[in-house]
């Protein structure tokens, strides 16, 4: 009885070392030059809808291989919703472009962002003609996900993804 007890404390003892090992929260295996190939990319894309059903300004997180070192390239637009044509077309303008390097704290960013968009597309409700649109896209097409909707914390995860990418 003694033997089946101590054999159970060290299997869990073995699960527990184990899953601490391996986080996949805070893991950024993915985010290694390992995974890209030659103009491989993953783009992250924002467009909200401070326009209502015009939709809004554009953000995008390109994120690339050069020289086995991970790159994002931020670029956000601006609009005047004022300027809106009849057709409904807005006219954006570049209001920021930087390229940065992929620190290990950027892909920690990166990974939990990836994470809390999943969870996001578990809970999200088509809300009609006028919402905030998310995305990320792999270039080859392997991975596609979309979060379309008027769900706060998908602009504050963005939001904080950003900030973290570009200080």
């Amino acid at each position: 009885m003694r033997i089946i007890k101590l054999i159970g404390l060290i299997i869990i003892s073995c699960m527990i070392q184990s899953c601490m090992k391996h986080d996949k929260k805070t893991s950024s295996l993915f985010f290694s030059y390992d995974n890209f190939f030659w103009r491989d990319t993953i783009k992250i894309y924002a467009h909200y809808s401070e326009c209502g059903e015009w939709g809004g300004h554009e953000e995008f997180i390109k994120i690339f291989l050069n020289d086995k070192v991970l790159y994002a390239n931020y670029k956000k637009y601006k609009i005047n919703c004022k300027d809106c044509s009849k057709d409904g077309d807005l006219n954006q303008k570049i209001q920021l472009d930087t390229i940065v390097e992929i620190t290990e704290k950027r892909k920690e960013s990166l990974n939990t962002y990836f994470h809390q968009f999943i969870d996001s597309k578990f809970s999200s409700v088509f809300p009609g003609n006028a919402g905030d649109y998310f995305s990320i896209v792999k270039s080859d097409s392997t991975l596609v996900l979309i979060v379309y909707g008027n769900n706060q914390n998908n602009v504050n995860n963005y939001n904080d993804l950003v900030m973290e990418i570009i200080k």
